[in-house]
């Protein structure tokens, strides 16, 4: 890396006592000690922490930290963010906090129910399943946070909430009313915390259509995307690289090195701007 400004994306945590095995998606869940050796090698590096709002385009080695959903586990990260003082925004679905459901791709793959559908409301997946197995998923690794639990972590100095809609559901294919009221049902959700950073957004699993882009765009000022990359591209957009398991992949720090490589850039901007999956 040259410097690059990065904005880092992460979904999970996993304590070196839970094995692999006990994960139904492991590679969502990063390593603590492996989360520990990439903040160590950035700032060894020269990278300074900041919130997404204070990337800038003028200064280098500057990094953002992201978790997107809201699991549990993201708690987890509060000792690491103490020790390199690294301020962490959680993006999250307010209707699992509120009606305590794990998510809807685990539930999925622990129920081998294939593939999500595309197009369809989250919300009406979940019917699909029991009580018991809901329940099953409410364990510290796969539920999310409960509401006494975000407000206890609200009033730590580095942690900030921001907008990860209501149900998580994708960008695409449903009309665009669905998901102003998306929007608007998880920022009334998050408007009773004082760390809410009211100006981030970001997409439900990294998918869009234009509409949505351009709604999303005149209405925050900043709109975050898993694209990978240098962290700006443009003024209001944030292209995070989302990061996975050592253990199913490579390095973190390699995963960084590979997404801001010149030639990987290059060939992303020749996606076609209608409709992106991520």
């Amino acid at each position: 890396m040259n410097g690059e400004n990065i904005c880092l994306l992460f979904h999970g945590i996993r304590k070196r006592s839970v094995r692999s095995d006990d994960l139904v998606n492991p590679d969502l869940f990063v390593e603590y000690e492996k989360l520990d050796e990439l903040f160590e090698q950035l700032v060894s590096i020269g990278y300074k922490f900041v919130l997404p709002g204070d990337l800038s385009k003028e200064k280098k080695y500057l990094c953002s930290i992201t978790f997107d959903d809201g699991y549990y586990n993201n708690s987890y990260f509060l000792p690491l963010s103490k020790k390199y003082k690294i301020p962490f925004v959680i993006f999250i679905a307010s209707y699992n906090v509120i009606n305590a459901h794990p998510f809807i791709w685990d539930l999925y793959k622990k129920f081998q129910r294939g593939i999500l559908p595309v197009g369809k409301n989250y919300e009406e997946l979940y019917l699909e399943f029991s009580g018991d197995q809901v329940n099953s998923l409410l364990d510290d690794n796969h539920r999310p946070f409960k509401l006494c639990e975000l407000e206890t972590l609200s009033k730590e100095k580095l942690v900030f909430f921001s907008n990860h809609t209501h149900t998580r559901t994708p960008f695409f294919n449903l009309n665009n009313q669905f998901f102003i009221d998306e929007i608007r049902q998880c920022g009334n959700f998050l408007s009773k915390f004082s760390n809410y950073l009211r100006e981030d957004f970001a997409f439900p699993n990294g998918v869009f259509q234009k509409i949505g882009l351009l709604h999303t765009m005149s209405r925050f000022s900043r709109v975050h995307t898993i694209r990978g990359g240098r962290g700006i591209s443009r003024k209001g957009m944030i292209h995070r690289i989302s990061l996975i398991s050592e253990s199913s992949y490579i390095p973190l720090i390699t995963q960084i090195e590979k997404s801001v490589s010149l030639k990987w850039w290059f060939s992303l901007k020749r996606l076609s701007i209608k409709t992106i999956y991520i």
